[in-house]
């Protein structure tokens, strides 16, 4: 039976540093970074988004591929409550000690909820970039374009041959 993640990081931590379990942990096991009930709610984008749609409303962030290529994040900037964005805008940025990158809506729509921890605690998004690193929640008008997005099994090979 598999273990789960706390518990194999601590039985790897009895034989291997702390950075090295950290490194090992991510690397062998990044398929359990996100959970398989929260993975099949996430669809995500060729620029590194994912998007969780429940009704109406639309919650954002980067994926965790994105975070890894960016490494530290020591900023994130948002936008307002209020603001609109359609299907490929950009709504805001990420920085690093490595590179900052623009972060771009995959759907149209007002912005209803910000996650405002991110502006004192931005490594959220490194820590947990699919659960409290999510930025914006999004009222959606038109919610089809959600279904045209890719699945985590497609984003993974997509991340797979655009490494090639």
């Amino acid at each position: 039976m598999l273990q789960s993640l706390p518990v194999l990081a601590r039985s790897i931590g009895r034989r291997a540093p702390a950075f090295a379990r950290s490194v090992a942990v991510r690397q062998q096991f990044r398929c359990f970074s996100v959970s398989s009930l929260k993975a099949a709610e996430l669809k995500y984008t060729k620029s590194h988004e994912w998007v969780k749609l429940d009704n109406k409303t639309a919650t954002l962030g980067i994926s965790a591929h994105a975070q890894e290529e960016l490494g530290e994040i020591v900023y994130v900037d948002l936008p307002e409550v209020g603001s609109e964005y359609k299907a490929g805008d950009s709504f805001g940025a990420v920085e690093s000690v490595k590179a900052a990158a623009d972060v771009y809506s995959p759907l149209a729509g007002k912005v209803i909820g910000v996650n405002d921890t991110l502006s004192s605690e931005p490594s959220l998004v490194n820590s947990s970039p699919t659960d409290k690193g999510w930025m914006i929640k999004i009222e959606v008008g038109d919610s089809a374009p959600f279904k045209d997005l890719m699945d985590q099994k497609a984003y993974d090979e997509y991340v797979k041959e655009s490494a090639h």
